[in-house]
């Protein structure tokens, strides 16, 4: 009998997200361009053009890009298979800056900061983790106390690094993706109430916090 030979998967390309994304990236430079140009122009003229910072930027976003269409490719399971493996990477990455600062070389001119490396290995393993909860992470025991101190933990040396503002974006997505995972209304306004509070005590322990708060507000 003659055996049969599996082909392979094709990955197929989600294009809905891909145009989302893409239309958050060009939204995102104009921005960047209407917020950078006056300055670059008054300020930059003597050694930068008035576009610097907004083809500086899309640099960037082009090497996102090729590095979004690479890591597509990964079948998702790998992930998963190396997911505490992930989260241990992370938390020496933070550990480690909370204690020599916030760059692996002092002095280094890069813009490459390793909480931003760090950042993403956290949602890896936090996704990993409430897609085996399951049903139970409407348990208050079981999905939302340890989610809680799981997201808490990380968020706390991201402050500690200090950076402020990634903790925050780090806890809002998380909280998003917990809903996302079955979370029921009731979690989430608890999540709310006690991440408005914490966020308010944090904030209040530096001056910097508080103002930076007071500026997105």
């Amino acid at each position: 009998m003659a055996q049969t030979v599996r082909r392979p998967k094709v990955l197929k390309t989600d294009w809905g997200i891909m145009i989302i994304a893409l239309l958050m990236l060009v939204l995102g430079l104009v921005m960047v361009y209407s917020a950078s140009y006056g300055f670059a122009l008054m300020e930059g003229a003597s050694w930068a053009p008035a576009d610097f910072f907004v083809r500086r930027q899309a640099i960037f976003a082009g090497l996102g890009l090729v590095a979004m269409l690479v890591l597509s490719r990964i079948d998702y399971r790998l992930y998963r298979r190396y997911a505490v493996h992930i989260l241990v990477l992370t938390l020496l990455i933070l550990v480690m800056m909370a204690f020599v600062g916030r760059w692996f070389l002092r002095g280094a001119r890069s813009s490459v900061q390793p909480v931003e490396i760090a950042k993403v290995g956290a949602m890896i393993y936090i996704a990993v983790w409430l897609a085996s909860k399951g049903i139970e992470i409407r348990n208050l025991s079981l999905g939302m106390i340890p989610f809680a101190l799981l997201l808490g933990g990380i968020a706390g040396l991201i402050v500690a690094q200090p950076d402020f503002s990634t903790a925050v974006l780090l806890v809002a997505t998380a909280t998003a993706m917990f809903f996302v995972a079955g979370a029921d209304m009731k979690q989430l306004l608890i999540a709310f109430l006690f991440g408005g509070v914490a966020l308010v005590l944090v904030a209040l322990t530096a001056r910097y916090r508080f103002e930076r708060i007071d500026l997105w507000l």
